[in-house]
């Protein structure tokens, strides 16, 4: 399965950028933008890391038993039953995911993994990195600032 790399689009940096600076005079203050049109990002394509996250989907996508199908509809059964939610299988979910229902699932994945470690103090898998790549490179900002503004996944 081939995905085709893009360049990456700043919307979600932007969007990020104008909620962080809200308190700091907005994103029109002068120190956020040059009178020559050149913009400031709050995050570079290097810290970002696209390309090695899309290298990354490529190669879990590959070494997948079975089809991508099978996978969530494996995992929507374990939500509909409570059963456990693996750091390995949220970490194959996220690096799987294509589309706006694929991250619907991933977030109710999200909040369950977060339930079902919430006493756990030592080793949680730390998510939120993962995520919004993922919605860096789906073009879904909606979901990103939606995760960010949550406070129950304050830590994750």
């Amino acid at each position: 399965m081939a995905v085709a790399l893009r360049p990456p689009k700043p919307t979600v940096l932007r969007t990020l950028r104008s909620w962080v600076l809200a308190g700091v005079g907005g994103a029109g203050s002068p120190c956020c933008r040059c009178p020559l049109g050149a913009k400031r990002y709050l995050l570079t394509d290097n810290i970002v890391k696209l390309k090695a996250f899309q290298q990354k989907k490529v190669a879990v996508a590959y070494s997948l038993p079975g089809t991508k199908e099978t996978y969530l509809s494996n995992l929507e059964e374990k939500l509909t039953q409570n059963k456990l939610i693996l750091k390995e299988e949220l970490r194959t979910l996220l690096h799987l995911c294509e589309s706006r229902d694929d991250v619907e699932l991933a977030k109710h994945v999200i909040y369950r993994y977060y339930v079902e470690n919430r006493s756990v103090t030592l080793g949680e898998y730390k998510f939120g990195p993962l995520f919004m790549r993922l919605c860096y490179e789906l073009n879904l900002e909606d979901s990103a600032v939606e995760l960010i503004k949550d406070q129950v996944l304050w830590k994750y």
